[in-house]
């Protein structure tokens, strides 16, 4: 098989999709480190697509325990680190509207998947979709 230009530039820029995403995760993961670091007292579960988070907030009039549920939506991929970070940001109240603009739909349209690329594409005599990897 041989990749035109318009194939390669289309590869490029699903790579460079996926790396900026990447980058971004990894800084949210940081930052939900940061908060953990600071607050040691916490404690994770998880039961089929949702996120439990626990924690002993410490304060210094009084300390508290906030419990925050990060729920996938059916038509979402579950992300076991992005349920994290959304359930430990709404512990502490920070926006997640971030965290969620990087989850993805649990069924792709077209693109490049973990590194394989995907073509779809609709059959002309029934006129299903078909998902093809190349």
């Amino acid at each position: 098989m041989t990749i035109t230009d318009k194939t390669y530039k289309q590869y490029k820029e699903e790579v460079q999709k996926y790396e900026e995403r990447q980058n971004k995760i990894g800084l949210l993961k940081r930052q939900m480190g940061q908060i953990l670091r600071e607050n040691p007292l916490y404690s994770f579960k998880y039961h089929k697509n949702t996120v439990i988070f626990s924690v002993l907030k410490i304060g210094h009039e009084q300390s508290k325990i906030k419990i925050t549920v990060a729920e996938c939506n059916k038509e979402d991929k579950y992300d076991k680190d992005l349920g994290k970070i959304i359930a430990v940001f709404k512990a502490f109240n920070i926006p997640i509207k971030e965290v969620v603009d990087l989850v993805e739909p649990k069924y792709a349209t077209g693109g490049i998947i973990y590194g394989t690329p995907i073509i779809t594409s609709l059959n002309p005599f029934t006129g299903a979709k078909v998902v093809q990897r190349l």
